[in-house]
């Protein structure tokens, strides 16, 4: 009997999976506990036209995501926090602190998610590497 997953099922497959399963299995296990459904003529067409759109929903999102990444390779983002004689910063620049001043000087959106960072305690250059699955850039934040 030919079923779609609705939930990730162990040792079964993900959801969005299409499998052939024994039908006590489906009409006992995974029907009762809503985990899927038969796949119908109609439901696989459904189906389809969702991975269609999610698809092109991912598509766009990298080359936004790519945009983004080409205006911020290798240009230098300022940020100015207080500091005292021997260059210590009063307050941590932490990623919210990154993300507002790509945003005001570069006019680009980025997502905390895309580097990591230790908060930075010292004034000086570093090197921030944006990472999205298969895109990488770099860009340099001066802390004054």
């Amino acid at each position: 009997m030919k079923v779609i997953l609705l939930q990730n099922v162990p040792k079964i497959g993900q959801k969005g999976d299409v499998k052939d399963l024994k039908e006590g299995y489906v009409r006992n296990m995974l029907l009762p506990r809503q985990l899927a459904k038969i796949a119908t003529t109609g439901e696989l067409n459904s189906l389809k036209k969702q991975q269609e759109f999610k698809e092109e929903y991912q598509n766009a999102e990298s080359a936004k995501i790519s945009d983004i990444f080409k205006k911020l390779d290798g240009q230098v983002v300022d940020v100015k926090e207080k500091s005292n004689e021997k260059g210590h910063l009063f307050a941590k620049v932490g990623k919210d602190e990154v993300v507002f001043a790509v945003k005001s000087q570069m006019k680009v959106a980025i997502d905390p998610e895309w580097f990591e960072l230790d908060p930075i305690k010292e004034i000086g250059d570093y090197v921030i590497k944006l990472k999205f699955e298969k895109l990488s850039k770099e860009f340099t934040l001066r802390v004054k």
